[in-house]
């Protein structure tokens, strides 16, 4: 038995393979199995037809340096709008690219 089952996605992989429907099967936090169609049980299913379901994404070029800073409004497009999309970690630019750090002096 899974802990999660995402069945019927639209299955991204981010190896530049065309999408294909598939079912994910989820163990103690880590992809299990990835199959046209898992026939064991889970702790949860979610049914994700019609869904694109991919790992999450990094932005290698963010300018949500302040974003930390700023008060957290969730009906706000700027602070939730990279979650929407999917980008779960940020790199932040160096100072001499552009961008500021906790340590820039004005």
């Amino acid at each position: 038995m899974y802990d999660l089952i995402i069945r019927n996605g639209m299955v991204v992989d981010g190896t530049r393979a065309p999408a294909y429907q598939a079912d994910v099967c989820i163990q103690n936090g880590r992809i299990a199995e990835i199959t046209a169609q898992c026939g064991a049980e889970a702790k949860e299913v979610i049914d994700a037809a019609g869904k694109v379901v991919s790992p999450g994404f990094i932005d290698i070029h963010t300018h949500s340096d302040l974003a930390p800073l700023s008060p957290f409004d969730p009906e706000s497009i700027a602070s939730t709008d990279n979650f929407y999309q999917g980008i779960d970690y940020f790199m932040m630019p160096s100072l001499r690219n552009i961008g500021f750090s906790l340590s820039f002096k004005f």
